[in-house]
């Protein structure tokens, strides 16, 4: 099994998928930037 994490490349890095971390990802998209990854924890 492969472990090894992927690397992806994006314009906008949100750390922490919580409540905040979704809703900033969703003021984004409204405001058109549609490049984004949230990372959570787990």
């Amino acid at each position: 099994m492969n472990t090894t994490p992927s690397i992806k490349q994006t314009r906008v890095l949100i750390v922490g998928a919580g409540p905040a971390g979704l809703g900033v990802s969703l003021a984004l998209k409204k405001a058109g930037v549609k490049e984004q990854l949230a990372l959570g924890a787990r």
